[in-house]
């Protein structure tokens, strides 16, 4: 049997903490966007369900929308807020 097609999630921080790791590879359907790989990583990592409603993401190291498409071997990542000095 085939494994079905993935997508990495990468989590940084807060987010690492929260989902138990820094990376998480997870099943993507034909048609997945960000918000379908948000909603999949709260249901595979429980914690991950305290991020935020609307998390800055990007998919392949470019700024993305939680309605951006996400297809089979991309990489999605959720930031938490980022301040500078």
């Amino acid at each position: 049997m085939t494994a079905p097609p993935t997508a990495t999630v990468l989590l940084f921080a807060r987010y690492a903490e929260l989902a138990g790791g820094e990376r998480v590879d997870l099943p993507v359907a034909p048609g997945a966007d960000v918000q379908a790989v948000l909603d999949g990583l709260r249901l595979a990592r429980p914690g991950a369900a305290a991020l935020p409603d609307t998390p800055l993401c990007a998919v392949n190291h470019r700024q993305a929308a939680l309605s951006d498409p996400v297809r089979p071997g991309d990489v999605v990542a959720f930031l938490p807020p980022l301040a500078g000095g």
